[in-house]
């Protein structure tokens, strides 16, 4: 029964089942092929993208780091910041609560 010549086996050449379903899966896996190049060359981009702004974010860190270490190092001892909450925290009374912040001071 199953050699028997259908009109769609005569017309397409008598191509068994198994070979359309070799081709097709073939033809499936060239487009998987292709759209994964294509997600892989994208995602590449995105790397050397993400690299150059890391690579630059490093730069003005460092930028920044060395010279607030000098204008550290040029700063009076006065002006530190230590010396400040230190001059600060001295001049409350023991046993009050203080809330501190930059422009007020509170007491309960």
């Amino acid at each position: 029964m199953r050699d028997l010549a259908t009109l769609h086996t005569l017309r397409r050449g008598a191509q068994s089942c198994e070979h359309q379903q070799l081709v097709s899966r073939l033809l499936q896996l060239e487009n998987e092929r292709a759209r994964l190049e294509q997600e892989f060359a994208l995602w590449e981009a995105k790397k050397l993208a993400a690299q150059d702004k890391l690579a630059a974010t490093y730069r003005d860190l460092e930028a920044l780091r060395s010279s607030l270490l000098k204008e550290l190092s040029k700063a009076p001892a006065s002006h530190r910041t230590d010396g400040y909450r230190r001059g600060r925290e001295s001049k409350v009374a023991a046993g009050s609560v203080m809330l501190l912040s930059r422009n007020t001071l509170i007491e309960y």
